[in-house]
This record gives C-alpha cells, sequence and structure tokens, in this order.
C-alpha cells in the first residue's frame, strides 16, 4: 500500500470502506451478469427466490384462514359464555326473591308468634303472680 493509500485510508477511512464495498458489488455483478457460470447461480437464487416468496404467501393464506377460523370459535364461545351467564344471573336474581318472600313470611310468623307468646306472658302472670289473692298483673 503506497503512503497515499494509507493516509486516505487514515483520514478517511468511510471513503475506503465505500470504495471497497463498490468494488465487492461490482464484482458481484459482474460475475452474475458477465460470465455464463454466474448467469446459473443468478437463475438458481431467482427460482429459489420465487419458490421462497410463494411458499411465504402460501403461509401467509393458512395463517389468514387459522386466524379468521380462531376468530370465529372465539365469537361463539363468547356467545355460549354470555348466554350462559345470563342464565345464570336470572336463576341468581330468581332465588334472591324466593328467599326475600320466604323471609318475609318468616318475619310475620315471628312477629305472631311473638304476639301470642306476649299474650300468654301476660295472661300467665296475671293468673300465677299474685300477693296476698290479688293479681300482680295488670
Amino acid at each position: 500500500m503506497s503512503n497515499e493509500e494509507k493516509e486516505i485510508k487514515e483520514n478517511h477511512p468511510s471513503f475506503f470502506n465505500g470504495l471497497l464495498l463498490g468494488a465487492a458489488i461490482g464484482a458481484a455483478a459482474f460475475f452474475l451478469f458477465g460470465t455464463k457460470k454466474g448467469k446459473k447461480v443468478k437463475k438458481a437464487l431467482k427460482k429459489g427466490g420465487i419458490k421462497t416468496f410463494e411458499d411465504l404467501k402460501k403461509t401467509a393464506k393458512d395463517l389468514e384462514k387459522k386466524g379468521k377460523k380462531l376468530s370465529k370459535n372465539a365469537a361463539i364461545k363468547k356467545a355460549q359464555f354470555e348466554k350462559k351467564a345470563n342464565l345464570t344471573q336470572k336463576k341468581v336474581v330468581a332465588e334472591i326473591r324466593q328467599a326475600e318472600k320466604e323471609l318475609a313470611q318468616a318475619k310475620k310468623k315471628a312477629e305472631t308468634l311473638k304476639k301470642k307468646l306476649t299474650k300468654a306472658a301476660q295472661s300467665a302472670k296475671k293468673r300465677y303472680f299474685t300477693k296476698r289473692g290479688k293479681s300482680l298483673g295488670k
């Protein structure tokens, strides 16, 4: 390497790198477009690229179909879940209402029993609790 090339390499590394890259690209282009063997390689690369592209298109279509199927199944499962949730909610609400009715009835019975017991207690007080023959009850 001459002093001038060393100076260019040291002071301008991007220029030197660009020069090497350009030479490599030029050599590859010459090989692919200028030689019989290069044309065969280019043809094989093109064929392989086309096959790969076709495989990618097929894979993309398959994935799209699977995605649509999954989306459809998810929508169906969502609808089924919502239906079950609504039925369960209705059952729970009905059971709560029934329990409220039963509680109200039990409350009424308890009040009735309380009144009867209070009356019976007052009657017993008058009858059995006396002082010198007089009832202590009012």
